[in-house]
């Protein structure tokens, strides 16, 4: 009976006494590296893993606005590769534009800018307008055919002076803008210039 009984006992447990003397090894963890998010759009179908862009800001937008107007106001034509895109077309060229012939354009009006001794474009109001607010019946502004879903047309109001009674720019220059995701690198994206036009305010 006795012996039964000694057979049923359970193993003593090892303390950290009895371990032996050696370095201890855990179980290896197994690291996966992070998955690469899909490139950031729009919309999507709710299938799989996406990845959708964030709403653009007014304060983003007035921020591009504003470096839009800095070769200008700095008299410096190589500060326009900070802002223009080698996608700039002038909107409703219907294809009869380049990206030379707008960098020209501008480039001829920082020298006007200079020789005038203009420093200063005062924004009085922007309008916005995205890709489903333009080109629908019922009265909306008609949409440029360089505009792609995603862009963001602005109707920017501006105050210039006059020296000379010269003007430098028409009371509304039309921007419209694009994400440049190889301005800077990978999840770098800048907001770039890709339609210059320019409009009497009515």
């Amino acid at each position: 009976m006795s012996l039964a009984l000694c057979a049923c006992r359970p193993a003593p447990v090892a303390s950290a006494l009895d371990l032996p003397k050696v370095p201890r090894q855990p179980d290896g963890v197994i690291l996966e590296p992070t998955s690469a998010l899909p490139r950031a759009v729009e919309t999507a179908p709710a299938r799989g893993v996406i990845s959708l862009k964030a709403p653009l800001g007014d304060t983003v937008l007035r921020a591009a606005i504003d470096a839009f107007f800095v070769p200008f106001t700095t008299h410096d034509p190589d500060a326009l590769d900070a802002i223009l895109s080698r996608a700039a077309r002038l909107l409703d060229s219907h294809g009869a534009s380049t990206y030379t012939i707008v960098r020209d354009e501008l480039v001829r009006r920082i020298a006007a800018f200079k020789a005038a001794g203009v420093t200063r474009v005062d924004v009085d109001a922007v309008e916005r307008f995205e890709y489903g607010d333009l080109g629908r019946s019922g009265g909306a502004r008609p949409r440029p055919p360089e505009m792609r879903k995603g862009d963001i047309l602005a109707r920017v109001h501006v105050t210039v002076p006059r020296p000379g009674g010269d003007r430098l720019f028409a009371d509304v220059v039309v921007l419209m803008f694009r994400w440049d995701e190889d301005a800077d690198g990978p999840g770098k994206a800048r907001l770039k210039v890709v339609g210059f036009d320019e409009q009497d305010s009515k």
